[in-house]
């Protein structure tokens, strides 16, 4: 657990790209934040980690893994979590049709309860629309989510898309730095 969070505060803080991964790589030996019960949220560190340091297609095995190992277990809450890093990772790699169905299924799992980043998977799959030019169905995803119902996230997608036109989202009750956005 403690090298995922060093992991992540690496990268945050802008240490070396190889001091990062060494510590994804520590974090990852054997199948521990693959095998993560607590939702996903350490493998959230390494992702995040792995894919500001580039490393998109290692990004995208670790998480394909551990999708097929939450899958395996049933654990919807892991299953999302990946789901919708998995989207971020493919969406930076140009993959957005995969993109798309990633985030799509993170937020599919809503209705199992999963709410952990749910405004980031909505943000993610909104941008995800409008660079493919399909506006219509980015405003479409925003209408689906109510941003005032939301109790909160770790990671907030501070976008909001009303006819077309994107605009950022201010969320003052929040304690998150303005600097979380959808990631890109």
């Amino acid at each position: 657990m403690l090298l995922a969070t060093q992991c992540l505060r690496a990268a945050l803080t802008g240490d070396s790209r190889a001091a990062v991964l060494e510590l994804a790589s520590a974090a990852l030996d054997g199948d521990r934040l693959i095998a993560d019960e607590g939702g996903g949220h350490l493998l959230v560190a390494v992702s995040l980690a792995l894919h500001a340091c580039d490393e998109l297609r290692w990004n995208d095995r670790v998480l394909s893994s551990a999708m097929a190992h939450a899958r395996a277990r049933g654990s919807m809450m892991s299953f999302a979590t990946a789901s919708l890093l998995r989207a971020a990772s493919r969406w930076a790699q140009g993959r957005l049709d995969e993109a798309i169905s990633d985030a799509q299924q993170a937020i599919d799992a809503e209705r199992y309860g999963w709410r952990h980043f749910l405004p980031a998977a909505y943000g993610t799959l909104v941008m995800l629309h409008v660079d493919r030019g399909e506006l219509q169905a980015a405003a479409d995803c925003v209408a689906r989510f109510d941003v005032a119902a939301d109790t909160g996230s770790a990671l907030l997608a501070p976008w909001h898309a009303s006819l077309g036109r994107l605009a950022p989202v201010q969320r003052p009750e929040s304690d998150a730095p303005e600097h979380f956005s959808a990631w890109r």
